[in-house]
């Protein structure tokens, strides 16, 4: 046969659970919608380690296709790595942001 709860320990369990998500809640974070701007520039450094030559017409992008080569040499190939590095580095303002490619070339500012 089944036991039943008393109120008294329902309210018990209810004041664990809130105490629970109150914990919990605070170190929830997720990122739903338009990825921001370090993720998009570091998918196009992932396009451009891949690709191996990139055009670049001024020092800005030839240090964005330097850096992108050597993360991607010391990520050994694992993308996700290299991603997280890229924007890691990017949030902490060492890495160029608003960098696009288009086709082999490189493109910052106003044409990303």
């Amino acid at each position: 046969m089944k036991k039943r709860i008393t109120p008294i320990e329902a309210l018990w369990y209810g004041l664990a659970f809130v105490v629970l998500i109150a914990i919990v809640a605070p170190s929830a974070n997720a990122k739903i919608g338009q990825p921001d701007e370090c993720a998009l520039t570091a998918i196009a450094a992932l396009k451009v380690a891949q690709m191996g030559k990139a055009k670049a017409s001024n020092y800005i992008e030839v240090y964005f296709i330097k850096l992108s080569g050597y993360l991607w040499y010391h990520a050994r190939g694992d993308e996700g790595r290299f991603l997280g590095w890229y924007r890691e580095a990017c949030e902490m303002r060492r890495a160029p942001r608003f960098i696009r490619v288009h086709g082999d070339r490189v493109v910052k500012g106003q044409g990303a």
